[in-house]
């Protein structure tokens, strides 16, 4: 049985002198022969009874979404819940692994009160893990609460990406300048470039593989000279703020009238400085806008993609992948659900309304803003990106972007505030609608790692009657993607071609857990924003229409670089760039290789937990992940060697020993119960195998395995 309650368990003193007197008074009982005994116990104890039991237990292998407490009460509502503060937490755990990553790079030391402050975001974001945070559910001001801490957090980081990067900018002993953070570059404001005529940009990965990332920065001039790291003239393009953009409240005050556009291509574990500068020359590399013309389709490509607009309607109407000639059919409109309203004179379950918790519409399906797209489309080119403005109502519209050389488009929507005249609540989704067979199923992430099929009105492990055929539908899109292929009723033929080319896939990637689904077939709807209606928010999808084959590929890697994006930071130096790179470094990767494709490092940090090996230096706790599924990709699914001797710049490997994944146990040490099931499976647990210096510490990784290590330097 389990013991205490939620918003019940407050009291520890009344709760264990009340549960003294049960276990007490149950116990007596025996004297008459009754046969239960109550005792305090753990989950550990508890596990380790039932193993002893020597039963043959029922397995699952998929999971409990979508549930709900009774007919009509699909908890799936809060999948989207304070979209806001979602997003806040996905980009402060962003930040914090750059924070805890450079202070371990740099060797920071405790008397740069490091620890200090990387602690204060730790717990801020740990606490933002409580089912009644993230999720969205609580009341208003414990959300403020939240934001708040995690604000303060990020604060508190900021001082130690500022020591880090001062420390290793440095090549001799001239001190380097602090660095400037701007918190509010998602809508467009940054004091330092909108204030300074010339100032540096630095700009950190924290993927332990080259990237390129493009930056967008708030400006005021109309012209701008931008030098990289070794001196040379990067192009830029200029673009306007969007009137989307201004109208967020937020923005008062900005002066930010344009954003400059550029590319920043970045090594491993490491950064760029970048130098620019205002100059009164004419405008160069400038935006041209157009209209939609009357009857004739709007396309908006690039070497890899190409996107068609309606020219009778204004909406999107197809994609294609230039590289593998797939095209897909697809619409794209922002809609809306009407919840349902709660009543005092309705019976429980017909009075069951849309809530944080619950999301039950009106209707099986959404309303159309009935926006005349053609009219309100505009079209922006420039050289290095081309942007498409279509506005569904004065509170919801949206930017699709194709920038150069990129294999996939951008949705970039703003909705809100939501408006309430009509006394109804309304939960907005962006909808898909594609030529692709689907046969009832889709595919969401587990916490952006496998991919679950999700099979409409149906669970493996129970007969099924739904009550809602919306929100009873609806997934968690927890990390990365949610996936629509093309399905088979039959064999592959002997028309080889004919069903090769049926293998599609339409791929969706967001910037913050979401709640989704297919709700018929051939659609992908994701829940944007919803009743909060005195919250404006910004958010991205991101599109990728390939054949089946090559699309975990793309996905696997977006997924990480949104998931880790490049940290900005800024000077108000006015030194030139060769002046500079005499005395600082301008580029600088922790890394002497980059790491294979197919891995990423999930943890680098300065370990300061239990030490399993005598203690010589600085012990270091490191993860690394293998990202992709077994059979996943017909080469990047095979297992992968890493040798760790020789890998970082600032390190030489003295001794490496793995542990758990938790970190709390050397994994010689760990003995896994072994269970009787229904069903056989293999064997997955990793035995101990130690990494020594005779292979150069080389370390193996499986498809979806994670390994945990502590290691010291010498």
């Amino acid at each position: 049985m389990t013991m205490g309650s939620d918003f019940n368990y407050q009291n520890a003193h009344t709760w264990f002198k009340n549960m003294d007197k049960l276990i007490k008074y149950v116990n007596q009982r025996q004297v008459n022969g009754n046969k239960v005994n109550v005792f305090y116990s753990t989950p550990s104890c508890y596990l380790q009874s039932l193993n002893n039991a020597s039963k043959t237990w029922t397995t699952k292998q998929d999971d409990f979404f979508p549930y709900a407490h009774r007919p009509h009460s699909f908890w799936t509502g809060y999948f989207t819940s304070r979209p806001t503060l979602k997003g806040y937490v996905r980009q402060t755990n962003n930040f914090l692994q750059v924070c805890k990553q450079l202070d371990g790079l740099a060797k920071l030391k405790d008397t740069d009160n490091s620890t200090f402050h990387l602690n204060i975001l730790r717990e801020a974001l740990g606490v933002a893990q409580h089912h009644d945070a993230v999720s969205g559910t609580e009341k208003q001001a414990v959300a403020y609460d939240y934001a708040e801490r995690l604000a303060n957090g990020v604060m508190e980081c900021q001082k130690v990406v500022n020591d880090a990067l001062k420390k290793l900018y440095k090549k001799g002993s001239t001190p380097a300048p602090n660095q400037l953070f701007c918190n509010l570059l998602n809508i467009s404001v940054c004091h330092v470039t909108e204030t300074s005529k010339q100032f540096t940009l630095t700009v950190y990965n924290p993927l332990a593989r080259s990237v390129s990332s493009w930056i967008r920065l708030p400006v005021v001039g109309t012209n701008y000279t931008i030098r990289g790291p070794k001196g040379e003239n990067l192009q830029s393009q200029m673009i306007q703020v969007s009137a989307d953009t201004k109208r967020i409240p937020e923005r008062t005050g900005s002066l930010a009238k344009n954003e400059l556009v550029f590319r920043a291509d970045l090594p491993p574990l490491g950064f760029n400085t970048y130098f620019i500068s205002m100059t009164g020359t004419k405008e160069r590399h400038s935006t041209k806008s157009f209209k939609m013309k009357s009857n004739s389709d709007l396309v908006m490509k690039n070497e890899h993609v190409s996107l068609t607009f309606d020219g009778t309607t204004g909406a999107l109407r197809q994609i294609t992948n230039l590289d593998s000639r797939v095209t897909v059919q697809v619409k794209q409109e922002l809609m809306y659900y009407i919840g349902v309203s709660g009543s005092s004179k309705s019976s429980a379950l017909n009075a069951q309304p849309s809530g944080a918790y619950i999301f039950r519409p009106n209707e099986t399906e959404p309303l159309s803003f009935h926006a005349d797209l053609k009219k309100t489309t505009a079209f922006k080119e420039g050289a290095l990106v081309q942007e498409v403005y279509q506005k569904f109502s004065p509170w919801a519209t949206q930017v699709i972007r194709l920038y150069d050389g990129a294999k996939h488009a951008e949705f970039e929507w703003t909705v809100g505030p939501i408006p309430v005249s009509d006394m109804n609540g309304k939960e907005v989704i962006s909808r898909f609608s594609t030529d692709l067979t689907t046969k009832g199923v889709v595919y969401t992430d587990a916490n952006g790692r496998e991919i679950l099929q999700r099979k409409r009105n149906h669970r493996d492990t129970w007969n099924f009657t739904n009550t809602e055929p919306v929100s009873g539908n609806y997934y968690p899109v927890n990390m990365y993607k949610t996936v629509l292929k093309n399905a088979f009723s039959t064999p592959i033929s002997k028309n080889r071609h004919e069903d090769e080319s049926k293998k599609i896939q339409f791929t969706v990637l967001t910037d913050r857990s979401q709640g989704g689904g297919s709700i018929t077939d051939g659609n992908l709807e994701l829940m944007v924003h919803r009743r909060l209606l005195w919250d404006d928010y910004l958010g991205k999808h991101f599109i990728y229409v390939d054949k089946i084959e090559n699309s975990a590929k793309f996905h696997r890697d977006m997924a990480l670089k949104l998931y880790m994006a490049p940290s900005l930071s800024f000077t108000t130096s006015t030194m030139k760039q060769s002046d500079w790179n005499k005395i600082y470094h301008t580029s600088w990767s922790g890394l002497k290789t980059a790491l294979p494709e197919n891995v990423h490092m999930l943890t680098f940090v300065q370990w300061a937990g239990p030490s399993f090996t005598p203690r010589t230096s600085q012990p270091y706790l490191v993860r690394f992940e293998h990202i992709y599924e077994k059979d996943e990709d017909a080469t990047l699914s095979q297992p992968v060697k890493i040798a760790l001797q020789n890998l970082f710049v600032p390190f030489d490997v003295q001794s490496v020993e793995e542990l758990t994944l938790g970190a709390n146990l050397q994994l010689s040490q760990l003995h896994r119960l072994k269970w009787k099931t229904n069903q056989h499976f293999p064997d997955l647990s990793r035995q101990s195998q130690p990494v020594t210096a005779t292979d150069n510490f080389t370390v193996v990784l499986n498809p979806m395995e994670i390994r945990t290590f502590q290691i010291t330097w010498k």
